[in-house]
Formats: structure tokens, sequence, C-alpha cells
């Protein structure tokens, strides 16, 4: 599981953290809440 370190984002809204990470507010939220069935891919280029 992958933990999200929340504090980092406190001056962003759910929307922000969203729209930087390229996914939905529902999965940001999910994410958060440790929710099992989603998965996140993290790459650099």
């Amino acid at each position: 599981m992958l933990h999200v370190n929340i504090m980092k984002y406190l001056l962003l809204s759910m929307q922000d953290v969203a729209d930087r990470a390229t996914v939905t507010r529902l999965t940001v939220s999910k994410v958060e809440h440790g929710d099992p069935t989603v998965s996140m891919v993290i790459s650099w280029s």
C-alpha cells in the first residue's frame, strides 16, 4: 500500500492533488483512506 504524505499537500485542494496526479478526486480520497481496490504506478522520466 502506498503511503501518501499529505503534509506536503496541505496548501493544495483535493482537486489540485488530483490534477497533479492525473486522477480523479475520488481516487485521491480512496488512496488517503487506504482503499485496497486502488493501485498506482509511479514513473520518472
